[in-house]
């Protein structure tokens, strides 16, 4: 327990830290009870989610669908005390979303969609709690936008319209929307025809609202301003794509993301020769701020 509590003090986004830190975690992991083992493999799932290892997360997803599914089996929804911080079925539920993403990040959409259709599926419980409504509405949000983004990263065009539809009615997902939408143009050389600073706006507010008091939004935050940037670029827009990349530079360094800093030091370098006196000043400085491990 001592152990599971470090390991969420300790978790940042500093690649180096956060890897120490969940592989300690792992050998404490089964010392655990079994409840508390879910919520120790979710967190460790998300972790390594931030860190793109995606073998290691699905490698996870199939240990907590393990679990979870004999915690299911032995235990009455509801009869008994709850130590985990979510509803069991939610833990499953999460491991097959998990493996979705995975085969998402790994371009095989089919299996993508496969898994998508089946963590839909199992949230579908009888008479559930209040507290389970909750958690069924979020997957099933979460399963119509992934559908929408799958069919997107395959090449699907005419499904931007309906992202956009989806966004009007769950305005909380904004931003890993974009994330998706601005991933599928930079990948496909797709223009965006919508009011794109429009949505910029909106998810730098969400982001100084919300980011502060959350290491996977502020991640997620640098993720858009690396797409954005590289799609400003691409469209020969690149005093702005510039100024983004060394937005999002002091952002990373700031927030020790090692991820998000190497990304924005490779596309510095791919459009170094467009940026401006004041440009390459300011990525001087920011560069000798960098302190990777």
């Amino acid at each position: 327990m001592c152990q599971y509590r470090i390991f969420l003090i300790n978790i940042n986004l500093k690649k180096f830290d956060n890897l120490n830190a969940a592989i300690r975690l792992e050998v404490y992991v089964e010392k655990l009870s079994e409840e508390m083992q879910l919520d120790a493999i979710k967190e460790l799932a998300n972790v390594y989610s931030t860190m793109h290892l995606w073998d290691k997360v699905y490698s996870l997803a199939k240990e907590l669908e393990r679990k979870s599914d004999a915690l299911l089996r032995f235990k009455s929804r509801g009869k008994a005390k709850r130590i985990t911080v979510y509803p069991l079925i939610t833990y499953k539920a999460y491991a097959i979303l998990l493996k979705a993403g995975v085969f998402k990040e790994r371009k095989e959409y089919a299996m993508a969609l496969k898994y998508t259709d089946i963590y839909e599926r199992i949230v579908d419980i009888p008479d559930p709690s209040e507290e389970e409504r909750v958690m069924i509405a979020k997957f099933k949000r979460w399963a119509q936008g992934n559908r929408i983004t799958i069919n997107l990263m395959s090449g699907n065009q005419d499904f931007m319209q309906e992202y956009l539809n989806y966004l009007q009615a769950y305005s909380e997902e904004t931003l890993t929307a974009f994330i998706n939408i601005l991933k599928v143009a930079n990948e496909q050389s797709l223009k965006i025809e919508f009011d794109l600073e429009k949505y910029e706006n909106k998810i730098k507010r969400f982001y100084l609202d919300e980011g502060c008091n959350s290491r996977v939004i502020t991640h997620r935050y640098m993720l858009f301003n690396y797409e954005l940037a590289k799609y400003k670029c691409n469209s020969q827009d690149y005093q702005n794509g510039i100024d983004i990349i060394l937005y999002n530079l002091s952002l990373s360094t700031l927030n020790q993301d090692d991820h998000i800093t190497v990304k924005c030091v490779d596309l510095y370098g791919t459009y170094r020769q467009q940026a401006s006196l004041s440009q390459q000043e300011t990525y001087s400085q920011l560069f000798k701020m960098i302190n990777i491990k």
